[in-house]
């Protein structure tokens, strides 16, 4: 696995996106593995030695996958929102919503386009991407309840 940490200017430039869900901080190591995914680390170990670690070997993971960057769109991941705790761009769910998402279901809800964060009572359960007539289910599949 690729390991780039985030500098100033790209730790920067992600913070601008995720004000956008009311995110203000963002963990101390943010490492970017392959093209798109980012990751979260906030061990004690510090940057220069998860490379040497890296370099001397195979790293299969670090840290968390907290979200997912295509085409300048994030997607976190539910990971990353129990981590971030976005407060903004958040759709309440009724009951029978909640349980629908959980199947796998997209669910049938007027609301504005884009990527929303999905909330049960207190309880953060996902991210959805809305085409304004419809949520679009990414939660994966080893994730959902089978019925």
């Amino acid at each position: 696995m690729k390991l780039l940490f985030l500098n100033n200017k790209q730790r920067k430039k992600l913070q601008e996106q995720l004000e956008e869900y009311g995110i203000k901080e963002l963990p101390r190591h943010l490492i970017q593995t392959g093209k798109e995914k980012i990751r979260a680390f906030s061990g004690e170990i510090n940057g220069k030695d998860i490379l040497n670690i890296a370099n001397s070997g195979q790293i299969e993971g670090i840290g968390l996958h907290i979200l997912t960057i295509k085409q300048d769109i994030i997607r976190m991941s539910l990971d990353g929102l129990h981590i971030l705790k976005p407060t903004k761009k958040i759709l309440n769910l009724t009951g029978k919503e909640k349980t629908d998402w959980f199947k796998g279901k997209n669910l049938d809800i007027q609301t504005e386009q884009g990527f929303l964060v999905l909330k049960y009572k207190q309880d953060i359960i996902g991210m959805g991407k809305s085409t304004g007539n419809t949520i679009l289910n990414y939660l994966p599949k080893e994730r959902r309840i089978k019925s």
